[in-house]
C-alpha cells in the first residue's frame, strides 16, 4: 500500500513539473474537419475550378469554389465559372475553355466577376454541375497563360 501511495505522489508531482514552471499544458493541434464536411464557409475546402473539372468525384461533398464569372443564363438560373487562374489572360471566351456549370437561384453576379461559390457537386440528368448555396466576392488568385 506505502508503495502505491509513493508511485501515486511521484506521479502528480512529475506531471504538475511543467505547470510549475510556467508551461502552458500541450493539447494536440487543431484539425480541418475532413473533406466533404458540411461547416460554415471558413471550414469547407477550397477548390479551383479546373481541379474540380479534373477530378470531381474528389471533391465530393460542401466545398468552395473560386472562379471568374464567364457567362450567365438568369432565366436558367446558371452561370459558367472559368478559372480564377485565367481571370488575366484576355477579354474574350476562347473556344477551348472550360467552364463549371453552376446552379443558382439567387442574383446574379455580373460577367467577369471573380467569386466564392459554396456549394456541392450534383448530377442532374446525367450532367454533373455545382449547385450553389452561396456566392460572394473573392480576390485575384494568382493569373497564369493558358
Amino acid at each position: 500500500m506505502r508503495n502505491g501511495f509513493i508511485v501515486a505522489l511521484a506521479t502528480v508531482l512529475i506531471l504538475s513539473l511543467p505547470l510549475a514552471a510556467g508551461a502552458a499544458p500541450s493539447s494536440p493541434p487543431a484539425q480541418a474537419p475532413p473533406s466533404g464536411v458540411a461547416g460554415t464557409a471558413g471550414e469547407r475546402p477550397l477548390v479551383e475550378v479546373d481541379d474540380l473539372l479534373k477530378a470531381p468525384e474528389k471533391h465530393q461533398g460542401a466545398l468552395r469554389v473560386r472562379g471568374m464569372v464567364r457567362k450567365v443564363f438568369a432565366k436558367e438560373q446558371r452561370l459558367g465559372l472559368l478559372d480564377a487562374r485565367y481571370a488575366n489572360c484576355c477579354s474574350t471566351p476562347c473556344e477551348t475553355e472550360k467552364l463549371l456549370p453552376v446552379a443558382w437561384a439567387g442574383e446574379m453576379p455580373r460577367v467577369r466577376a471573380l467569386v466564392l461559390i459554396s456549394g456541392d457537386i450534383q448530377r442532374r440528368d446525367g450532367k454533373m454541375e455545382f449547385v450553389a448555396t452561396g456566392i460572394e466576392p473573392a480576390a485575384p488568385a494568382g493569373g497564369t497563360s493558358k
